[in-house]
């Protein structure tokens, strides 16, 4: 069902199926509120943010459980207004969506003021929150730069093993172990021990100790694992906070020594603890390799990552003007006058990993363009 949406309308379905219209819509609803990545089996980019908007609950972005987590600002222990369902920027992101969804395309702001009858200012806030959603969640797994559900030659569904929730006022790494059974160890062969000391021999004794103590090294190996995973997590995002709040082009240059010495531990904990995990954030599910970045380095002397020019990549196409999209020649001049040499020839080649087609065909295809 899910393959034929995108090749039939729903009236084709329920008649090839035999169901009415309605069930194949409730189908389609519940695909699209459940399944990973928030807003897949969408129509068009205008339901693609539709789902993620109306999927916010409680403050923050649904997580793999359909749980709300509100992630504020790093500056401020308040929860941001516009993170609730009745918050003013919320319902005005999900008006110009619904209603002047055109007109936002075509950054149209004065006339999306003047329908809606609120200030420019309102409207610049929900446009900014508005880019911060997914125009096309399905490249959430197709994307190299930001592959994170792809597993082998075949795409599986996996979860998280550590959340970035705000709790208490602070950032904090949650491990995730829903998936994990509750283990403990059976008290029935302890007890034989206890009762029979006398009568076991020395053989079954021995044997009964053993299983006891390989049983506890297990138990506390598994928590210790969430402990240092999370512990690895929460150093990670203490570095890069700014994704939390900007997405990819907050990322920082990041190695996973620098991990190691925060935190006192060898350097290859840090990468068998990274390895293979994921974390949920408000930008999505990624593997914890994704925020570490070599470092490029500007005429400032602070170093960015490739991970970051990338984000400003996206940042500036689609921000561009409908009618003249940026060649790759001039995002690199842009990066340069912001301090940032890039060669031409590499700008290409962080569009193409980022599955952004070419000025040219952009120009052809105006409107949903920006949103790559």
């Amino acid at each position: 069902l899910v393959i034929k949406l995108y090749q039939m309308n729903l009236d084709d379905i329920a008649e090839e199926v035999g169901c009415d219209r309605a069930l194949v819509e409730a189908v389609l609803r519940k695909i699209q509120d459940t399944f990973e990545p928030l807003g897949i089996a969408y129509r068009d980019v205008r339901e693609a943010l539709l789902i993620q908007i109306r999927n916010l609950q409680g403050g923050g972005h649904r997580n793999a459980q359909g749980n709300g987590v509100f992630l504020p600002s790093a500056h401020t222990e308040e929860v941001p207004n516009f993170l609730h369902k009745d918050g003013p920027t919320y319902h005005l992101a999900q008006e110009i969506v619904e209603k002047q969804f055109d007109a936002f395309l075509n950054q149209r702001w004065d006339d999306i003021a003047e329908a809606l009858k609120v200030d420019i200012t309102e409207i610049d806030e929900a446009a900014q929150w508005i880019r911060t959603l997914s125009p096309y969640p399905g490249r959430y797994f197709a994307d190299p730069a930001t592959r994170t559900l792809k597993k082998g030659p075949l795409t599986e569904t996996v979860t998280p093993d550590v959340e970035i929730q705000y709790l208490d006022g602070k950032y904090q790494a949650v491990s995730v172990d829903n998936y994990v059974p509750r283990l403990q160890i059976n008290p029935y062969y302890l007890n034989i021990l206890q009762k029979h000391q006398e009568t076991l021999d020395a053989e079954a004794k021995e044997w009964i100790e053993k299983q006891y103590r390989d049983a506890a090294n297990l138990l506390s190996s598994l928590s210790q694992r969430g402990s240092t995973i999370a512990r690895v997590t929460e150093t990670i995002f203490e570095i890069q906070t700014e994704f939390l709040t900007q997405g990819v082009k907050g990322i920082k240059p990041l190695t996973l020594r620098t991990i190691a010495e925060k935190l006192g531990i060898h350097e290859s904990t840090v990468s068998r603890v990274t390895s293979n995990k994921y974390v949920q954030t408000p930008h999505g599910m990624y593997p914890l390799r994704f925020f570490f970045s070599n470092e490029l380095s500007t005429t400032q002397g602070e170093g960015v990552s490739a991970k970051q020019v990338k984000g400003l990549i996206q940042e500036m196409i689609r921000e561009e003007a409908p009618a003249k999209p940026l060649s790759d020649q001039a995002i690199s001049n842009i990066l340069k006058a912001k301090g940032i040499r890039i060669a031409r020839r590499t700008i290409q080649k962080y569009r193409d990993e980022l599955g952004i087609p070419t000025s040219r065909a952009r120009s052809s295809a105006r409107g949903v363009s920006r949103f790559n």
